[in-house]
């Protein structure tokens, strides 16, 4: 299997279309008292419900090959950030 198959990065502002789905950085949000820090990607699968989704470190999601976790969120809060998405069936 590929690595973007298991595991891939996004950027604020940047757009990755791939076979099984597109997935935009939109913003992420730092951490706050009693709130884990949080991403809000575009996300689009075929197939699948399309759109804007406020995602926590640790949360799920469904795109075309199968689910995915939002395995870490860099520098969030800041105007250069980035979220590591890893496959996790």
């Amino acid at each position: 299997m590929p690595e973007i198959d298991r595991e891939f990065t996004v950027r604020g502002g940047q757009i990755m279309r791939l076979p099984f789905g597109t997935v935009g950085g939109v913003g992420a949000l730092a951490a706050r008292a009693g709130q884990p820090a949080q991403v809000r990607l575009f996300i689009d699968a075929p197939g699948g419900a399309s759109g804007p989704r406020t995602l926590p470190l640790g949360a799920e999601f469904a795109l075309a090959n199968g689910t995915w976790t939002v395995a870490e969120i860099d520098s969030a809060g800041r105007s250069e950030w980035s979220v590591r998405l890893r496959r996790t069936d």
